[in-house]
């Protein structure tokens, strides 16, 4: 293989590598998803456990822009197993979304972590 043909490969896979990083892409379509699938019903529509269904619940449901109120972990892989598998202890009645896309699960894991984030700059 031609070192030009390398260089070539090697910029292109770092281009594409850049351009898939960072929130600002995966946060509207997460965003979207979240809404689309229902999570504000229980989680509020800004995410902050306040949604119209929540009064009932007991735990209540997680405000994604307080970390202190994650009960299951609020690293990207505890929000993918909760929201991939449910939560069925302590009452709980979030329900498994197994049926998402990867690039959906990806978008929606995404956004909720950034509402971290935004909420604790």
């Amino acid at each position: 293989m031609s070192s030009k043909v390398l260089a070539s490969a090697f910029v292109a896979f770092g281009a594409a590598f850049l351009g898939g990083c960072g929130r600002s892409k995966a946060a509207p379509s997460g965003r979207q998803v979240y809404l689309d699938y229902g999570c504000a019903a229980c989680h509020g529509m800004s995410g902050d456990g306040r949604g119209m269904q929540s009064r009932a619940m007991t735990p209540p449901p997680t405000n994604f822009r307080d970390v202190a109120s994650y009960r299951h972990g609020a690293d990207s892989g505890s929000l993918r197993r909760a929201i991939l598998l449910g939560i069925r202890e302590e009452s709980s009645r979030m329900p498994s979304f197994e049926h998402l896309a990867p690039e959906e699960l990806d978008a929606l894991v995404s956004y909720l972590s950034s509402l971290q984030t935004a909420h604790n700059e």
